[in-house]
């Protein structure tokens, strides 16, 4: 590697593994020491979401990061059915967006902790908007290992769902240089496995 440039991808989480690092990085540097010492089988990033159009938002839904998505369906602008614009941004992992009536653009976030309507969090805490998973397939079997879920290996995505606890409509809200998401609407809530709510 030439040292005068950044490197890129998730290989700079070996020089800086005491810091925390989003799932998909973990996930692409796992996934490219598997593919340096040729691991057998078929080995793919994936993202694992929900959205509140599919299913109430309780159907998990999986994206290949890589290789890349070839569904172009997934990328098309379609009416919401309370009335607002819900349209879904280019590039997977992103929306579904809708404007509320005061003309203030709300997002999707999956919960890792229970919250409530009008409860106010601070930007980059609690809400994702995926998990990033290695999808591992060999023998016949697949297991989705998240980035962001360590030592945990998932049959099928409805379990990597549900690591989340809700699937919420939030805004940002501004207070002073300090940035929040407010929660708008609970959409889905998810049961983490072995029962608990």
């Amino acid at each position: 590697m030439n040292r005068t440039q950044t490197p890129v991808g998730g290989w700079p989480i070996l020089e800086h593994h005491a810091q925390l690092a989003e799932c998909q990085a973990i996930v692409r540097l796992v996934r490219a020491v598997a593919m340096a010492i040729g691991l057998p089988g078929v080995i793919e990033l994936v993202v694992v979401y929900a959205r509140p159009d599919v299913d109430g938002g309780k159907t998990a839904l999986v994206d290949t990061l890589i290789p890349v998505e070839q569904d172009p369906a997934k990328y098309v602008f379609t009416p919401s059915p309370s009335g607002g614009k819900l349209e879904y941004a280019p590039g997977l992992q992103r929306g579904p967006f809708r404007t509320a009536l005061d003309g203030v653009a709300e997002g999707v976030g999956l919960a890792d902790s229970r919250v409530e309507v009008g409860e106010e969090v601070r930007e980059g805490a609690i809400f994702n908007s995926y998990e990033a998973c290695l999808r591992y397939t060999q023998g016949g079997r697949t297991r989705y290992y998240g980035g962001g879920v360590p030592n945990a290996a998932f049959t099928t995505p409805e379990d990597v769902l549900n690591v989340f606890r809700q699937l919420v409509w939030n805004r940002t809200v501004k207070r002073g240089k300090e940035v929040y998401r407010r929660v708008v609407e609970i959409v889905a809530d998810y049961h983490r496995p072995g029962g608990r709510p």
